[in-house]
């Protein structure tokens, strides 16, 4: 359990850090009728610089962790089905597990936020100054507090005041 003291050094951390978000504008694409050479360059362009895929990042971390799969799934609250969804990742079949579940993920690794924010972009994700519950599992990595629902529970607390 967090203490209270922490509790406050997070509400400071999230005031300092806090952004609020700026009106964002859409930007769309559309390519419709794609030309033959132009449809070959983004092909080209795509397989020299798509990086792993967050299943492989995430068992990339997961082997190098020491722990077993089972622990770490087991740490950050998810059961056998779920992670097999994400396991399937490893075998090229797309699934992409929400922010919140990759955060856990993360948490449960114990990662260092540099590898935190790699998982996190790996899956299309980032850990924001604009919003709160971001600013606390900052507050959290950055601390060594690793502890699922002790961070979940930071995040209640942070959200309701």
């Amino acid at each position: 359990m967090i203490d209270t003291e922490t509790l406050s050094d997070i509400q400071i951390y999230v005031d300092t850090h806090f952004l609020p978000s700026l009106e964002q504008e859409e930007l769309l694409f559309s390519c419709g009728s794609c030309a033959d050479e132009l449809e070959s360059d983004i092909y080209e362009y795509i397989n020299q610089e798509q990086e792993e895929t967050f299943a492989e990042v995430l068992f990339s971390f997961i082997e190098t962790s020491g722990s077993t799969e089972v622990d770490i799934y087991t740490r950050a609250g998810l059961d056998r089905k779920h992670f097999s969804k994400i396991r399937a990742g490893l075998s090229g079949k797309t699934y992409t597990p929400k922010k919140e579940t990759i955060i856990s993920l993360g948490l449960s690794l114990e990662l260092p936020r540099q590898s935190f924010d790699k998982l996190l972009a790996s899956a299309g994700f980032s850990l924001s100054s604009a919003i709160r519950r971001d600013l606390v599992v900052s507050y959290c990595i950055e601390h060594s507090i690793f502890n699922v629902i002790d961070v979940r529970l930071a995040i209640d607390s942070i959200e309701h005041t």
